[in-house]
């Protein structure tokens, strides 16, 4: 009886023990990673997305770290999306779980040019002068490629040679195609050289005649080689006849003309002009047409270095801005010449690009008055504003009231080759000192003074210009100012170091009256 008990006490303990067992929970076994997706080579700026595999067993959720060996070419979040940075590689991308990595190798490649544009597409130079062209490279989505390599080519070097770096050097009157390549792609740009014309003389025949006769050969000048006649048809009236000025190719011109002593008050207009001949008309104070002593200045494009511009303002009544005729207009940055009218007789002149690029820049600004009639126009300020130079001009009737008129405008800086050049911006009218106006140059190398000598009378001293060779020179004078003054040329001397000019200011009456003016010496 005891040992049936015992049995049965045992099976009771086996039953207990197999009841409080438990099943083993599977491992995560990640045994490789590879990676799909992956381009071989990525453009700068482009995105893709790398997908990351991996083989594993009893896996679930499983994350992946990523990353770059070279971050500044090529980036890689943790959604695997990599964005190419900069052109370089391969960069290896990683992607890394359980243990285990897989990589990608991805080369960065710079966006392909497709569009290569010369800026600007054409230009024109003077012979001997220089600009700077540059190239934009653009992507097939128009997007702009900066830091691509731009190689440069002149079709015409005897013409004009272009440097490595975009420089145009004008050689001779001609035209030439340069050509900018980058990564197989060209553009191209026209370059126009124009030759370098000059005539001026002073007018001391106020009643020359009806038969062309020369004026004074001491002060008439033509740089290429020309006769220089004038005659008179009408009190007043002349014309001018200049020869070897006649234009070639994409050149272009524009005339100014100063009183020379006369009466007081009295001035003198442009008339219209030709090829190689103009009409220019003298008036007294009251606007009546008189004979009267001038001197005259044709310039063509491309004579003077520097910041050098002009432009004829056909329409003295715009109803909208507009651009001064490509005929008539030249500006060595070869950009555009806006005119807009802001009141009866008031005009903006926006030469645009034309402006200070430092601090030592000066330039002078005439105007002369257009169409032989007694209309007088004149500069009352001009400003640089970023690039860009602003004039703005008055014209004024013979009794000095507003009124609309066409005008001629000149801008200069620097003198042509193998000349000097000196002006002034006289802006202290009043002074009973010399000075030296702040906006004021002799080039290459000189000194101007301006000194008082009576109401309305003063001698400009331009040390400097000195007369070499073939040389001569000539004046012109503009008032500067908002309301109608007169200025005119009373007289200049010349000697082994300058020239001394003498200066005369009245009002629309005739009055002697101290005014600011502009007085450029030229060769």
């Amino acid at each position: 009886m005891r040992s049936l008990l015992a049995i049965s006490a045992l099976g009771m303990m086996v039953v207990g023990c197999k009841s409080s067992s438990t099943t083993p929970t599977p491992t995560c076994a990640v045994s490789a990673i590879s990676l799909s997706g992956a381009p071989a080579t990525l453009n700068v700026g482009a995105t893709a997305t790398i997908v990351a595999t991996a083989t594993q067993q009893n896996c679930t959720n499983l994350v992946f770290t990523w990353s770059s060996s070279n971050v500044a070419l090529l980036t890689v979040n943790q959604s695997g999306v990599i964005t190419g940075v900069a052109a370089g590689g391969p960069v290896t991308i990683t992607a890394s779980a359980g243990g285990k990595s897989g990589t990608a190798q991805v080369t960065v490649t710079a966006v392909p040019v497709a569009t290569v544009t010369v800026v600007p597409d054409s230009i024109i130079v003077g012979a001997g002068n220089t600009f700077q062209l540059a190239a934009t490279t653009r992507a097939a989505d128009n997007s702009l490629l900066t830091g691509r390599i731009v190689s440069w080519a002149s079709t015409a070097g005897a013409t004009a040679t272009v440097s490595t770096t975009g420089l145009v050097t004008a050689v001779a009157a001609g035209a030439t195609t340069i050509t900018a390549t980058s990564e197989t792609i060209n553009g191209t740009g026209k370059v126009f050289v124009a030759r370098p014309r000059l005539v001026y003389f002073w007018n001391n025949l106020a009643t020359p005649g009806g038969v062309l006769t020369p004026p004074s050969a001491t002060y008439s000048y033509s740089l290429g080689g020309g006769a220089n006649t004038l005659s008179s048809s009408a009190t007043g009236s002349y014309l001018l006849a200049y020869t070897s000025f006649a234009r070639t190719g994409a050149e272009t011109e524009a005339l100014f003309i100063t009183a020379y002593a006369g009466t007081p008050g009295s001035y003198c207009t442009i008339g219209s002009w030709g090829t190689e001949s103009a009409s220019a008309r003298c008036f007294n104070a009251t606007g009546v047409a008189t004979d009267n002593d001038f001197d005259f200045l044709a310039v063509g494009s491309g004579t003077f270095a520097g910041r050098f511009a002009y432009a004829w303002v056909d329409n003295g009544s715009p109803s909208a801005p507009y651009q001064a005729q490509a005929l008539y207009r030249f500006s060595s940055s070869n950009a555009t010449i806006t005119v807009t009218k802001t009141a009866t007789g008031i005009y903006s002149v926006l030469f645009a690009g034309l402006g200070r690029g430092a601090t030592s820049d000066r330039e002078a600004v005439m105007v002369s008055s257009y169409g032989g009639t007694s209309i007088q126009c004149q500069p009352s300020s001009w400003t640089t504003t970023g690039v860009d130079l602003t004039a703005v001009v008055y014209c004024f009737s013979s009794a000095g009231a507003a009124t609309d008129s066409p005008f001629d405008i000149l801008v200069i800086s620097q003198p042509r080759a193998g000349a000097t050049l000196g002006y002034v911006d006289a802006d202290q009218p009043s002074s009973t000192t010399p000075y030296s106006p702040a906006n004021s140059k002799v080039l290459p190398t000189g000194t101007a003074t301006v000194t008082r000598t009576g109401v309305g009378a003063y001698s400009v001293r331009l040390d400097g210009v000195v007369r070499s060779g073939v040389l001569k020179e000539t004046f012109q004078i503009t008032a500067v100012g908002t309301t109608a003054v007169r200025c005119s040329s009373a007289g200049w001397g010349f000697d082994g170091t300058g020239v001394t000019s003498s200066v005369s200011c009245t009002t629309a009456a005739g009055v002697a009256t101290d005014s600011r003016f502009v007085l450029i010496g030229l060769q």
